[in-house]
């Protein structure tokens, strides 16, 4: 495989995760609470008093990438996070670690443990390859489960239905002509929704949409689990897609750990090659 396609696995396992290994339902979250009428302001208030914070989390996922045009591979990912400072991962088959990664805020460092080879690129890398507009910051707060790319200060559109409070940067009749008229889209290239879950203020769905080449981003929430007290992300299905390509991968989280100290070791051994 290639450095591109490394890449690629790297990104989608940070952004994409996925799993299909069975799991018990005890102790899941899948939505609760009661939609209630509440003004813009209260909402947006709830959110940002619910929202995740920490500073250590550390967690076991089965995961499964479907790349189109690649198929599907399966393998385990041990997660470590410290909170706005790295993110590192391993990727392991038949209990065989075969890769390792550390994503900090300005770098991206992969290590192919099964082919001895290794890459070392600026965080600017990710989205010269991708043609994407993330940062450090997207990639942990969609790991823990916090709304990405939202300002609190911005002007949204809100609303009620039987199961979640949506919050959309436009509105239900502006939205359709964003996706229908061309005009209309370069004036508001960039399109968010979130689905909140009442109770929790918690997302349970973010759709990003860049009308400025047809790409989606559609990160759904499926079920939360209390960890110390606090709600974490259970299980997780991210579908990305564009004219060109589609991945989706979809996670289950286990072992999860918040706020215990813990090493992040990450190292490129002697002999290995860098990955051209």
């Amino acid at each position: 495989m290639n450095k591109a396609f490394h890449s690629v696995i790297l990104i989608l396992a940070v952004i994409v995760l996925s799993a299909t290994a069975c799991r018990t339902q005890k102790g899941l979250i899948r939505g609760k609470g009661k939609v209630e009428n509440l003004s813009t302001k209260a909402l947006i208030d709830s959110i940002g008093k619910h929202c995740f914070s920490f500073h250590y989390f550390n967690s076991r996922i089965s995961t499964e990438v479907f790349i189109e045009g690649e198929g599907s591979k399966s393998f385990k990912t041990h997660l470590k996070i410290r909170s706005d400072s790295c993110i590192w991962l391993t990727l392991s088959v038949a209990n065989i670690v075969g890769a390792s990664a550390l994503v900090t805020v300005d770098s991206v460092k992969f290590t192919d443990k099964i082919k001895k080879e290794y890459f070392t690129e600026a965080f600017s890398y990710i989205n010269e390859t991708f043609g994407t507009e993330i940062d450090y910051h997207t990639l942990q707060e969609v790991l823990i489960g916090n709304l990405v790319y939202f300002d609190a200060d911005a002007k949204y559109k809100t609303k009620e239905d039987t199961a979640y409070y949506i919050i959309s940067t436009v509105g239900k009749r502006k939205l359709k002509r964003a996706f229908e008229n061309e005009r209309v889209a370069k004036k508001e290239p960039f399109i968010y929704r979130y689905y909140i879950l009442p109770g929790t203020y918690r997302p349970a769905r973010m759709i990003i949409n860049d009308l400025t080449d047809s790409t989606e981003l559609d990160i759904e929430y499926l079920s939360y689990e209390y960890v110390d007290s606090l709600l974490v992300p259970a299980e997780v299905k991210i579908s990305a897609s564009s004219p060109r390509k589609k991945a989706v991968i979809e996670l289950k989280y286990s072992r999860t750990k918040v706020n215990e100290f813990t090493e992040f070791p990450f190292k490129i051994p002697d002999g290995y090659k860098n990955m051209e």
